[in-house]
């Protein structure tokens, strides 16, 4: 039938028609091969740099033993916290690293549960209510924000006042290690009244 229709030599047109479609089949399937691979790379490479998996209680036992050097072994109270921020810092962190700490201390988040200091304070604590309760200073912890291989934490230190740090900590292989200390918030410097403040 192809022979009557393609002529006498309708087998070559055939063989030639065949080799074609076989070409650009397999054409076909190594362009969308390749599409696949990079597809692929660039997503495990997106979330290699985004989402690496980490575990926020290694960041927080990390950043309790770098402070239990230089406090002593204080009460710790895990609380979500902005660090007082409303959004906006000026503190010398990332951008990205800083959205990803609201993100972590949003709305939904709830207080970690960790055993990484000699004493935990119940969650939902009020921070003052445990400082009266355990007669000295506290350390209350925010969630942990992380981008890449660095990771950002607030720390607020209730004593006879108040006042509050991030902390940021790099991964080193399965570790956490703190690397920058910045002032979030402290209390305002007392006003020194003069003798003339006092006349009415």
């Amino acid at each position: 039938m192809f022979g009557y229709i393609l002529g006498t030599d309708g087998s070559l047109w055939l063989e030639i028609i065949w080799r074609t479609h076989f070409l650009v089949k397999r054409a076909i399937i190594g362009v969308v091969a390749v599409v696949s691979i990079l597809v692929i790379v660039v997503g495990v490479r997106s979330l290699d740099k985004e989402a690496k998996p980490f575990d926020e209680k290694v960041v927080v036992v990390s950043l309790l033993k770098y402070l239990q050097g230089r406090t002593g072994e204080l009460p710790v109270l895990s609380r979500v916290s902005d660090c007082r921020t409303d959004g906006m810092t000026h503190a010398p962190v990332s951008a990205d690293l800083f959205g990803a700490f609201l993100r972590a201390n949003g709305r939904n988040a709830m207080p970690l549960s960790f055993d990484g200091a000699a004493v935990v304070i119940p969650s939902g604590t009020d921070p003052w209510r445990a400082r009266r309760e355990q007669s000295g200073p506290i350390l209350a912890v925010s969630r942990v924000g992380v981008m890449d291989d660095q990771s950002l934490v607030c720390v607020e230190v209730y004593a006879s006042d108040a006042r509050a740090f991030f902390f940021v900590l790099e991964r080193t292989n399965t570790n956490w290690e703190v690397v920058a200390e910045h002032i979030a918030w402290e209390p305002p410097p007392e006003e020194d009244l003069g003798p003339e403040e006092f006349v009415q």
